[in-house]
């Protein structure tokens, strides 16, 4: 089954009491041979220049900041030019910046495309049979509903916390006659967690062709 990766990015959160300075990230980048993406203000006395959003790129590969989250992540399609550049940026800020030393969680955001040989509409219809929610909404509101896609999320957990999974299954919005569309998030403490599920992301979208092939 053919896939495609259209989002995936690798991020980690900070625990600190000083604001990261853009200034001196956008430094530690550079010598990574990345290239700013935008000039910054002079630096001032005194004052650390915040501000959040994308910060620097090589490649295909950008570097995002928040520095009020304290949040530096890495971005691009290839994922395992994603995860190496993450590492190697990680350890570069980590070991230059005393503050950043600590993690309070690292993060997967993913958007994968999966072509199906199933139409996906039919095969949401297929398993929205003798579902009580679609059944009793159906009559409120007089209309034949099916349920469009699921979301997911790991049981024991919230969305604020620093171990949450979110996994969303739905026909692709631009092709949804003949695409998938899964959309994942997967946050932990454990650096390596968050890793390895990057890197075996096409474990879940042979979940899904399974379950397409089974009909279910």
């Amino acid at each position: 089954m053919e896939y495609s990766i259209k989002y995936f990015r690798i991020a980690a959160r900070f625990l600190g009491v000083a604001r990261m300075d853009l200034h001196e990230i956008a430094e530690i980048l550079r010598s990574l041979g990345y290239t700013t993406i935008a000039p910054l203000p002079p630096k001032g006395f005194k004052v650390s220049m915040s501000g959040s959003g994308s910060i620097a790129s090589k490649g295909n590969v950008n570097v995002d900041v928040n520095s009020d989250r304290m949040v530096i992540g890495v971005s691009s399609p290839e994922l395992e030019g994603c995860i190496s550049e993450f590492v190697m940026v990680e350890k570069a800020i980590t070991s230059r910046i005393e503050a950043l030393k600590d993690v309070y969680f690292y993060e997967l955001l993913a958007e994968v495309e999966v072509k199906s040989d199933v139409e996906p509409m039919e095969f949401m219809k297929n398993i929205s049979s003798r579902n009580a929610i679609v059944e009793e909404l159906s009559r409120a509101l007089g209309e034949p509903l099916f349920v469009f896609g699921y979301r997911l999320a790991r049981e024991g957990s919230s969305p604020e916390e620093s171990e949450w999974v979110d996994v969303e299954v739905l026909p692709s919005l631009a092709r949804p006659h003949s695409s998938l569309y899964i959309a994942i998030v997967y946050r932990s403490r454990e650096r390596e967690k968050v890793l390895e599920k990057g890197r075996n992301i096409r474990n879940l979208v042979n979940a899904v062709r399974k379950l397409i092939a089974s009909g279910r």
